[in-house]
C-alpha cells in the first residue's frame, strides 16, 4: 500500500507538471499570434504607406508631365474635379472631369479632387489621363494655384514664364509642418492622400465636401486646415485617429525649371530648321540684343545675346551736344550688341593711363601709354582725367557719356549706313561722332533672318524670348565659313556650332548667384551676370563680333544656380 501511495503521489505531480507546461505552451502559443497579429498589422500599415506615397509621387510626376506638354499654353493646370459639377451636369459630383468655373474666379475654386480627365469648355484635350487613389481606394485630393489656371471669367491663359515666380497675380499657395513652420511660401500645386475616414468624417453622402476627407489641426493656438479657402496646407510627419493627411507638393520653381527643358527643346529645333533651310550657305541667325530698349530683333554681327524672334530692322545709334557751361555731358547710346567698341579721344589733356594707381581706367575700359588722350571700352566702364574725376564712361547698354569735348569713334563687325548730323561714316565698320553737336548713325539690318525662327505660337505669346540666352559660333554665322571651325565650348565639348541657356528665375535675395557676388539679379537687364549665374558663363563680354565663350554644362539645380544649357549642334 505504501509502494501504491507514492506511485499515486509522483504520478498526479507529473500530471501538474505536464498541465503547467501545457499552459505555458498555450501562453506562448497566444504570445506568438499577438507578435505575429502585431508584426501582420505593422507590416499591412508599411505597406499601405508604400502604395499611397507611392501614388502621391506618381500623381506629381503625371501632373508634370501634363502641364509641360500642355500643346497651347505650357504651364498650365488642369481645375481640380469639384462637387459641383457647372459643366458636366448629365455627371454626379467628383466624376474625375476638370471642372472650370465661368463666373467667378474665388480661390475657394481650386481645391478638389484630382482630375483624370477633361473636355469642352474647360479644356479641349485630354486630362492627366490616369485615376489617383491612396491606399484606401480614396481619389487623391488636388489644389492648384490660380496663377497657373485659365481665367475663363475673362477668357485669359496665364502667362507663364520664369518671371511668374516673383511677378504673379495671386499669392502662390503655402504649405507648412506640423509644427507651424513655413516649408514654402511658392507652391504651384498640392496633391493630398486623405487616407480613411476620422471620426467626424462622414462621406456617405451623394456630394462630401473636402472637410469630410481633409483634416485639420491646431499647433499653439493656431488651427491649420487642409480643406478650407486660405490656401495654406499642413504637412504632418506621422499620422493618429486626428489627423491622417499625407501630401506632396510642387513650388512653381520645380515647374519652371521642368517647363524650360521644353522651351529649349522647341527652340532647338526651330535653331536647326533654320539652318538647314540656309542651304547652301548653311548658318544660324545672329542674336538679338539685351536690355529694356531689347526688340528680339537680330542684331548684325552680333554673337551671342536674347533670341532673335521679330523681323529684322535697322538699329539707329544717337549723340546728344556737350554743354560743358552748363555741366551737362555729352551722351552716345549705341549697345554693346551692336558695337564692338567705342573709344574716345579727348581734345585737351590726357587720361590717366592703364596700370595707373587710383585714378586708372575700370571695368571694361583702358588706356593706352602711347596714346593717353584715348580712352576705348567694349562694355561697362570709365577713364578718369588726372584729378580723379570720371570723365568718360559706359554702362552695360551701352550708353556712354563725356564731360569733356572729344570725338567718339565706334567700330562693329556689322555694316554702319546712314550718318547725319555729327556723325560720319569713316568706312562700313567705323563712324565718328564729334560731341559738341547732335548725331545719328545706323547699323544695316539683318539680311540673313528675313523669316522669324518657326517656333509655337505659345512661345512668344508667353515671351520666353526674353528668357532664352542664345550664342553662335562666328563660323556659324553669315559671316563665316559654313561652321567648319565653330569655337564654342560646353565642358569638354569642343567646336560647338551654337547654343542656348535658360536663366530660371532671377535671385532678388540670398543666397544670390556667383556670378553676382553679393548683388541681386535684376532685369531687363544689359548685363549677363543678371541671367546666368556661374562665372564661367558670364566671363565673356557682350560684344558684337567678339568670341571667346567657354560654358559649364548643367549642373544640379541649387538655390543660387538654375542655369540649364543645351548644345544646339552638333
Amino acid at each position: 500500500m505504501q509502494g501504491n501511495k507514492f506511485h499515486y503521489i509522483a504520478s498526479s505531480q507529473n500530471q501538474r507538471g505536464a498541465v503547467l507546461i501545457f499552459i505555458m505552451f498555450l501562453i506562448g502559443l497566444a504570445l506568438t499570434a499577438l507578435v505575429i497579429k502585431g508584426f501582420n498589422a505593422a507590416s499591412m500599415k508599411v505597406q499601405q504607406d508604400i502604395k499611397t506615397v507611392s501614388a502621391l509621387v506618381e500623381a506629381k510626376e503625371a501632373l508634370i508631365a501634363w502641364s509641360v506638354n500642355h500643346k497651347s499654353t505650357p504651364g498650365q493646370m488642369p481645375w481640380p474635379d469639384r462637387n459641383t459639377d457647372t459643366v458636366y451636369e448629365e455627371d454626379s459630383p467628383y466624376d474625375g472631369h476638370s471642372d472650370c468655373a465661368t463666373s467667378s474666379f474665388a480661390s475657394h475654386l481650386f481645391l478638389g479632387q484630382l482630375p483624370s480627365r477633361s473636355g469642352a469648355p474647360c479644356l479641349d484635350y485630354p486630362g492627366v489621363g490616369q485615376k489617383f487613389v491612396d491606399s484606401q481606394g480614396n481619389v487623391l485630393w488636388y489644389a492648384v494655384s490660380r496663377n497657373l489656371v485659365r481665367n475663363y471669367q475673362a477668357t485669359l491663359d496665364p502667362k507663364i514664364n520664369p518671371g511668374i515666380v516673383h511677378d504673379h497675380d495671386y499669392p502662390w499657395l503655402v504649405v507648412r509642418d506640423s509644427n507651424g513652420q513655413l516649408l514654402s511660401d511658392k507652391v504651384a500645386v498640392v496633391i493630398i492622400a486623405p487616407g480613411p475616414a476620422l471620426s467626424g468624417q462622414n462621406r456617405s453622402s451623394a456630394a462630401p465636401p473636402a472637410s469630410a476627407y481633409l483634416d485639420s489641426i491646431t499647433v499653439g493656438g493656431n488651427t491649420y486646415s487642409n480643406f478650407d479657402d486660405d490656401e495654406v496646407f499642413i504637412i504632418r510627419d506621422s499620422a493618429d485617429d486626428t489627423f491622417n493627411d499625407k501630401l506632396i507638393y510642387i513650388t512653381i520653381d520645380e515647374l519652371i525649371y521642368a517647363l524650360e527643358k521644353r522651351v529649349l527643346m522647341e527652340t532647338k529645333k526651330a535653331l536647326n530648321t533654320y539652318y538647314l533651310a540656309t542651304d547652301p550657305d548653311f548658318h544660324y541667325p545672329f542674336a538679338a540684343g539685351m536690355g529694356a530698349g531689347n526688340s528680339n530683333v537680330c542684331v548684325q554681327g552680333n554673337l551671342r545675346g536674347l533670341l532673335p524672334t521679330n523681323t529684322p530692322t535697322s538699329h539707329a545709334c544717337s549723340c546728344t551736344a556737350i554743354d560743358e557751361v552748363g555741366g551737362i555731358p555729352s551722351t552716345c547710346d549705341c549697345h554693346f550688341s551692336i558695337v564692338s567698341s567705342v573709344a574716345f579721344n579727348r581734345n585737351v589733356d590726357v587720361f590717366v593711363a592703364t596700370g595707373a594707381a587710383e585714378n586708372a581706367p575700370f571695368g571694361s575700359c583702358s588706356v593706352d601709354d602711347s596714346d593717353p588722350d584715348t580712352c576705348s571700352c567694349n562694355g561697362a566702364g570709365g577713364c578718369k582725367s588726372t584729378s580723379g574725376e570720371t570723365v568718360f564712361s559706359c554702362d552695360a547698354c551701352g550708353i556712354c557719356t563725356s564731360k569733356v569735348e572729344g570725338e567718339y569713334t565706334y567700330t562693329t563687325s556689322g555694316s554702319f549706313e546712314m550718318d547725319s548730323g555729327s556723325c560720319t561714316l569713316i568706312n562700313q565698320n567705323t563712324v565718328t561722332c564729334i560731341n559738341d553737336a547732335v548725331g545719328e548713325f545706323h547699323l544695316e539690318k539683318c539680311e540673313d533672318v528675313e523669316q522669324l525662327l518657326d517656333l509655337p505660337a505659345w512661345f512668344q505669346a508667353n515671351q520666353w524670348q526674353d528668357y532664352i540666352f542664345y550664342e553662335l559660333s562666328a563660323s556659324c554665322s553669315s559671316f563665316g565659313d559654313k561652321c567648319s571651325t565653330p569655337q564654342l565650348t560646353v565642358g569638354e565639348k569642343e567646336g560647338v556650332h551654337a547654343l542656348l541657356a535658360s536663366p530660371g528665375p532671377e535671385f532678388p535675395t540670398a543666397p544670390f548667384a556667383t556670378s553676382k557676388g553679393m548683388a541681386q539679379s535684376v532685369r531687363p537687364s544689359c548685363d549677363l551676370k543678371d541671367f546666368l549665374d556661374s562665372v564661367e558663363n558670364t566671363n565673356q563680354l557682350m560684344v558684337n563680333g567678339a568670341q571667346d565663350a567657354v560654358y559649364q554644362p548643367t549642373p544640379r539645380r541649387t538655390n543660387s544656380y538654375n542655369d540649364q544649357v543645351v548644345i544646339v549642334a552638333p
